[in-house]
């Protein structure tokens, strides 16, 4: 499968911020309590073909929670994007201490590490290296 499926489009396309606690705990709630099946990915290892167990959810809902209030220091949630704040269908969650750039200036997108999504996943087709560009030293004389 391609990057052209319907999880891909909604993975790239336009995504809110969740930046507190609150609305956080707002969103876990609407997914724990939602009748949707959910795919759960570590976007590290292959996408899932099926969706998670109802009760294995419920586990992984309240261990994620655990481990990103652990890891976060700074007080306010801002590691987690959803397509629609009321009634996501894809949820990305960003290890709090490895978000990579919030500028975009990274030639490699930082995958998050779990998706929660309604839609299956499908693998990204291997990447090609960039192409080799001339290195720019200002400080040497070619």
């Amino acid at each position: 499968m391609t990057d052209q499926s319907p999880f891909w489009d909604v993975f790239n396309g336009k995504m809110y911020g969740v930046l507190n606690w609150p609305v956080f705990d707002e969103i876990w709630q609407h997914l724990a309590a939602s009748d949707n099946d959910w795919y759960v990915w570590s976007c590290t290892g292959t996408a899932p073909s099926t969706t998670m167990p109802k009760d294995d959810f419920t586990v992984f809902l309240t261990e994620t929670r655990s481990f990103l209030v652990k890891q976060d220091r700074s007080g306010h949630c801002g590691f987690m994007y959803v397509d629609d704040i009321k009634d996501p269908s894809l949820c990305k969650l960003f290890d709090p201490r490895h978000m990579g750039s919030s500028c975009s200036c990274s030639s490699e997108p930082v995958m998050p590490k779990w998706t929660i999504s309604a839609m299956q996943p499908f693998n990204l087709p291997p990447r090609q290296p960039p192409a080799k560009t001339s290195r720019w030293n200002l400080f040497t004389r070619s």
